[in-house]
């Protein structure tokens, strides 16, 4: 977990798929679904792979009374279906996490939830819903300290605004983005809000403009750097493989389940 908070994708996915394979021997619902749910964040490169592994630990959830591990599981599912520019399918997820949260009075959580159901009703042009949503994500992210939660709103919110075309209140989150993360171990997190600056003051002032590219050229390098996309595809081609040799292996002990009990009827035939 520390490995993706951090920005270390292909270490986290590493650690991921050696925890799959833990998991799989312990065939536990709970533990399969946190493990997917995790394994899923490393994916950030390939959407239908992300989803996959979502889809997956929410099947598992729910053969679970956690409530807070569906709740996550739902609102990371949304947040993956906004980027593929599924909004109905974002908001029936992200619907269900709010549900789950008010059933199961969750905290602590909740502020990306609101956030990202803001950035759906942005999209969908629904001002009013949009607003009032990310006005209960501030608030809640307020209670709690994290400089991580509360960037991510900021950078949701300055997008928002950025689409609406309001430049001002754009740049006052996006700034206040950047700002809470600037000193901590989460700065790549603002690589949204530096992008953002950096067109909003290209043309107008050059020495902005240059400072904020800079700051997203160095977020984004440390994100999507091309060693860290061929080490990622390396260990996802492992990965796929080894689940291919699974099926097959299940395969073979089905037919060997079979014909021992074939060969069982035939003995028992002899004898009678």
């Amino acid at each position: 977990y520390q490995a993706f908070t951090t920005g270390n994708r292909n270490k986290s996915l590493e650690y991921s798929l050696k925890s799959l394979r833990i998991a799989e021997g312990i065939n536990n619902p709970s533990v399969l679904a946190i493990v997917n749910n995790r394994l899923a964040h490393s994916y950030h490169l390939d959407l239908n792979k992300q989803l996959k592994f979502y889809q997956t630990a929410f099947t598992e959830s729910l053969k679970t009374n956690n409530f807070t591990i569906q709740y996550i599981i739902c609102t990371n599912t949304g947040s993956t279906f906004i980027k593929m520019n599924v909004f109905d399918s974002a908001l029936i997820y992200l619907q269900r996490a709010e549900q789950i949260s008010s059933k199961a009075k969750i905290k602590g959580y909740i502020g990306n939830m609101f956030s990202l159901t803001g950035k759906v009703y942005g999209k969908l042009r629904n001002q009013t819903l949009a607003t009032a949503y990310f006005n209960l994500a501030l608030k809640e992210v307020a209670q709690f300290n994290s400089p991580r939660d509360l960037g991510t709103v900021y950078s949701d919110i300055a997008t928002y605004y950025n689409d609406e075309g309001q430049t001002d209140s754009c740049t006052h989150y996006a700034k206040k983005a950047i700002e809470v993360v600037e000193n901590t171990p989460f700065k790549n997190e603002a690589v949204e809000a530096a992008k953002l600056l950096m067109n909003i003051y290209r043309n107008k002032n050059n020495d902005l403009a240059m400072k904020y590219a800079d700051m997203y050229r160095i977020a984004n390098d440390s994100i999507n750097n091309l060693k860290s996309i061929q080490q990622n595809q390396l260990l996802t081609f492992e990965e796929d493989l080894r689940q291919q040799e699974v099926v097959v292996g299940k395969i073979k002990e089905e037919d060997e389940r079979k014909q021992n009990i074939q060969y069982a009827l035939i003995a028992l035939g002899i004898i009678v």
